[in-house]
């Protein structure tokens, strides 16, 4: 599922995210 992507993507990058 493209869905499990995004929320993989997000927990990987959930550093990057705090800084956005």
């Amino acid at each position: 599922n493209s869905t499990s992507i995004l929320v993989s993507w997000r927990q990987n990058n959930s550093l990057i995210s705090v800084m956005f």
